[in-house]
């Protein structure tokens, strides 16, 4: 018998995928970065797909050890990817920076994405990525267990 986790998969396009590796790149991580992550459930490869994140929003609030996501700005721009893609893409989670060359997530970073998670329709999970200055790791939770996964991209 399969376990849940080895059936979950997550692949980030190309682009997305490029923009958070120049990010990590260049960045100084003197405070944190974060956003929203956007994309689609792939039934053919039973894979969830990011294909775009939002950044950093001028009423969002970064910290050297805390993003708060509070820009209105991010919905509006999910609003327009969402009527792009036909009502494809859709709401997959959140992303944000860490000061950590192998990035964990804080026992905040586990107790806002049970929240989130719990809030999230869309999918019965929801995803979080967290950027480090060496590694890019993504977790998952159903609003119950977090579990880290790889990356497909």
């Amino acid at each position: 018998m399969q376990n849940e986790a080895s059936t979950i998969k997550v692949k980030i396009s190309p682009e997305v995928y490029k923009a958070l590796k120049s990010f990590q790149s260049t960045n100084s991580f003197s405070v944190e970065y974060g956003g929203i992550i956007v994309g689609y459930y792939d039934a053919t490869e039973n894979t969830y797909v990011v294909t775009d994140i939002t950044w950093p929003q001028k009423n969002d609030i970064q910290a050297k050890y805390r993003f708060v996501r509070k820009d209105p700005a991010h919905q509006s721009i999910m609003d327009v990817l969402w009527e792009k893609s036909e009502r494809v893409k859709s709401y997959l989670g959140e992303w944000h920076s860490h000061r950590e060359k192998r990035p964990s997530p804080s026992w905040i970073d586990k107790s806002g994405w049970k929240k989130k998670a719990k809030e999230q329709r869309n999918y019965d999970i929801s995803f979080f990525i967290i950027v480090g200055m060496e590694e890019i790791r993504c977790w998952y939770t159903n609003g119950k267990d977090i579990t880290q996964i790889n990356i497909n991209n």
